[in-house]
């Protein structure tokens, strides 16, 4: 992502100050992302993480201008936030008889396995062109 930045002309400080923003942003809302799952169900709690991911996506896409950078990065770590106790809820919801172990293990590996692939894609099309 380096690459894509500085291809930008964004300086170290600014790509910097966009992870600090992202971190923050995960920090500030983990707890109440836990609240929002309680209230409304994991289900709904994870579409709308995946929904904050796209609107991050959309706004990396179009590349408005740094404000559009840190609000799409802000995006992102809410995104994630709301996700990151749905998905395991979920796991251990579905399926009980299932050890949690194993649905967990799976989880991670098919997460691992499409990071890989997805890696291996974006690879080859950089190599065609930005």
């Amino acid at each position: 992502m380096d690459k894509l930045f500085k291809k930008f002309s964004y300086n170290a400080f600014q790509i910097g100050a966009l992870q600090t923003i992202l971190t923050l942003a995960m920090f500030l809302f983990e707890l109440p992302s836990g609240i929002l799952t309680d209230k409304l169900g994991s289900k709904l709690v994870m579409l709308l993480g995946h929904g904050f991911i796209v609107v991050y996506l959309v706004l990396m896409l179009l590349n408005l201008g740094y404000f559009s950078l840190i609000c799409g990065f802000i995006f992102y770590g809410v995104g994630l936030s709301l996700i990151s106790g749905s998905d395991q809820t979920l796991l251990f919801q579905i399926d009980s008889e299932k050890s949690y172990k194993y649905k967990i293990g799976l989880f991670e590996f098919l997460t691992i396995f499409a990071q890989m692939c997805s890696s291996l894609v974006g690879g080859y099309l950089t190599t065609i062109s930005w």
